[in-house]
């Protein structure tokens, strides 16, 4: 970091206001090194480079920035960093540190860091807007955004869920009829390769500029994943568990749903939670391509009118729609499979962030 800072030193010579260049160089020392420390603790095993000790530097360099009008970059001290690890509230390691999001924890730096440098280096509104500014533009177009976000989330889901049910069907006839799966496949496959933005202007030319073609999208781009991960996991059925169900004199259609739909059902959640969030990419595309409603009709707008905030607003609520969509599958893999363990990428400690 220390070269980092010295690297910027020609910068500053040629900037008009020594003291505001210094300012900005030491901010971006401070914030760079902050988020080494917090979101990447491995990093300094790494390198071999210790970057506790310098804390307390970087807190009186932030505590002057900020009196100058400057953002907190909320820095840990070294007695907060030890005092946290003994009472094991911080653990070191990098999915830990990134579920404490809604602990502030990461988005503070974040938001805070952005703030500060927007307003330090004076960056225009409509090229990098300040998290105030976005977060103003949401209060101020609430409505707006309220009726764009449940037209996408609309679109999404329907999509999502059509891709579901062909998907499962799909995948069971394929397992089922093994004869299909070399003709069926290939033809999955060159749909899939297929690019959605060429098909999407078909699409409107077909059917309107409603709300139908932005399903369809949705649903070309998710219904893949299902599938694939369908028909992987049926097919995947312990040979052990045939063999009970052929001795237990079980018909085909109870070997179908006693023994391979509970096996596949890991694989089957792991492909609608890939899937969900590709159904938003699809409904986004139909919105970009010719749509008149939902988020993706507001950003295109916004780059039109070079209002960036409104389309870091629009991007914003994209996000957590995507985070929400993701979280309730996987609470709902979580009910109807306790006995699978998924990854947690939202959850930690059983509570969502």
């Amino acid at each position: 970091m220390l070269q980092m800072v010295l690297c910027a030193v020609p910068l500053v010579t040629i900037m008009q206001s020594s003291a505001r260049a210094t300012e900005i160089m030491f901010l971006c020392a401070a914030a760079l090194e902050s988020w080494m420390t917090v979101v990447i603790p491995e990093f300094q095993r790494t390198i071999g480079y210790d970057v506790k000790p310098t804390f307390g530097i970087i807190n009186v360099i932030t505590e002057r920035v900020r009196k100058g009008g400057a953002a907190d970059l909320a820095v840990v001290s070294p007695q907060q960093w030890d005092d946290l690890s003994r009472e094991g509230k911080l653990n070191p390691d990098v999915r830990v540190v990134i579920a404490k999001v809604g602990h502030g924890v990461f988005v503070k730096k974040l938001v805070a860091s952005w703030e500060a440098l927007c307003r330090l280096l004076q960056i225009p509104a409509f090229l990098i807007p300040a998290p105030s500014q976005v977060a103003l533009r949401l209060y101020d177009k609430h409505d707006l955004f309220f009726m764009h976000t449940w037209i996408t989330i609309y679109e999404t889901t329907a999509g999502f869920f059509l891709a579901v049910a062909f998907g499962i069907v799909s995948a069971a006839v394929i397992v089922v009829t093994p004869r299909l799966r070399d003709v069926v496949m290939p033809l999955l496959l060159v749909a899939q390769l297929v690019p959605k933005v060429a098909v999407a202007p078909l699409l409107l030319i077909w059917f309107g500029y409603g709300l139908f073609p932005k399903i369809i999208i949705a649903f070309l781009v998710a219904f893949f994943p299902i599938v694939v991960n369908g028909a992987s996991g049926l097919a995947s059925v312990q040979p052990e568990l045939l063999d009970l169900g052929s001795s237990l004199q079980a018909s085909r259609w109870q070997t179908f749903w006693k023994f391979r739909v509970p096996s596949a059902l890991p694989e089957i959640f792991s492909g609608m939670k890939i899937a969900v969030t590709l159904a938003i990419i699809g409904a986004i595309i139909g919105e970009f391509v010719g749509g008149n409603r939902g988020l993706g009709y507001l950003i295109i707008v916004a780059n039109q009118e070079l209002d960036t905030a409104l389309a870091f607003a629009a991007i914003f609520l994209l996000s957590v729609v995507g985070i929400v969509l993701y979280a309730l599958i996987e609470m709902f893999e979580r009910i109807l499979i306790p006995w699978h363990a998924p990854l947690e990428p939202l959850t930690t400690g059983g509570r969502m962030l």
